[in-house]
Protein backbone atom coordinates (compact mmCIF):
# COMPACT_ATOMS: atom_id res chain seq x y z
CA UNK A 1 0.00 0.00 0.00
CA UNK A 2 1.01 3.59 -1.00
CA UNK A 3 0.05 6.33 0.79
CA UNK A 4 0.31 9.30 -0.55
CA UNK A 5 1.55 12.16 1.40
CA UNK A 6 2.00 15.58 -0.63
CA UNK A 7 4.44 17.24 1.20
CA UNK A 8 7.53 14.39 0.73
CA UNK A 9 5.78 13.55 -2.47
CA UNK A 10 6.36 16.83 -3.64
CA UNK A 11 3.35 16.46 -5.88
CA UNK A 12 0.03 16.63 -5.52
CA UNK A 13 -2.68 14.10 -5.61
CA UNK A 14 -4.29 15.05 -9.12
CA UNK A 15 -0.93 13.28 -10.43
CA UNK A 16 -1.75 10.53 -9.41
CA UNK A 17 -4.93 10.48 -10.50
CA UNK A 18 -4.23 11.73 -13.82
CA UNK A 19 -0.73 9.70 -14.64
CA UNK A 20 -1.55 6.13 -13.84
CA UNK A 21 -4.59 5.72 -16.82
CA UNK A 22 -4.28 3.26 -19.75
CA UNK A 23 -3.00 -0.05 -19.68
CA UNK A 24 -0.28 -1.39 -16.93
CA UNK A 25 2.41 -3.85 -17.48
CA UNK A 26 3.87 -5.97 -15.24
CA UNK A 27 6.30 -9.28 -14.96
CA UNK A 28 5.71 -12.58 -16.21
CA UNK A 29 5.32 -14.99 -13.41
CA UNK A 30 5.51 -18.90 -13.48
CA UNK A 31 2.44 -18.73 -11.49
CA UNK A 32 0.16 -16.72 -13.55
CA UNK A 33 0.40 -13.93 -10.60
CA UNK A 34 -0.60 -16.75 -7.42
CA UNK A 35 1.74 -15.05 -5.51
CA UNK A 36 1.32 -11.12 -5.81
CA UNK A 37 0.21 -9.87 -2.91
CA UNK A 38 -4.08 -9.85 -2.77
CA UNK A 39 -4.25 -6.22 -2.46
CA UNK A 40 -2.29 -3.24 -3.74
CA UNK A 41 -3.64 0.32 -3.26
CA UNK A 42 -2.31 3.70 -3.52
CA UNK A 43 -4.40 5.75 -1.39
CA UNK A 44 -4.51 9.57 -0.16
CA UNK A 45 -3.11 10.31 3.62
CA UNK A 46 -6.57 11.26 4.27
CA UNK A 47 -8.25 8.48 2.90
CA UNK A 48 -5.38 6.38 5.05
CA UNK A 49 -6.52 7.95 8.11
CA UNK A 50 -9.93 7.17 8.14
CA UNK A 51 -9.00 3.25 6.84
CA UNK A 52 -6.58 3.04 9.81
CA UNK A 53 -9.02 4.35 12.21
CA UNK A 54 -12.01 1.87 11.47
CA UNK A 55 -9.50 -0.72 11.98
CA UNK A 56 -8.49 0.65 15.44
CA UNK A 57 -4.97 1.13 14.53
CA UNK A 58 -3.01 4.10 14.47
CA UNK A 59 -1.58 5.44 11.47
CA UNK A 60 1.47 7.67 13.13
CA UNK A 61 2.62 5.12 15.25
CA UNK A 62 3.04 2.35 12.73
CA UNK A 63 4.79 4.69 10.16
CA UNK A 64 7.26 5.36 13.23
CA UNK A 65 7.60 2.01 13.11
CA UNK A 66 8.17 0.85 9.37
CA UNK A 67 10.52 3.45 9.05
CA UNK A 68 12.56 1.35 11.91
CA UNK A 69 13.09 -1.39 9.06
CA UNK A 70 11.53 -4.37 11.12
CA UNK A 71 7.82 -3.44 10.37
CA UNK A 72 6.06 -6.38 10.28
CA UNK A 73 2.14 -6.94 11.12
Amino acid sequence: MIIHDTDPAAYPWQVVETSWSGKQIDLKRDDMGKSRIKVEAWITSEVAEDLFSEANLDLNTLKQEALKGTFNM
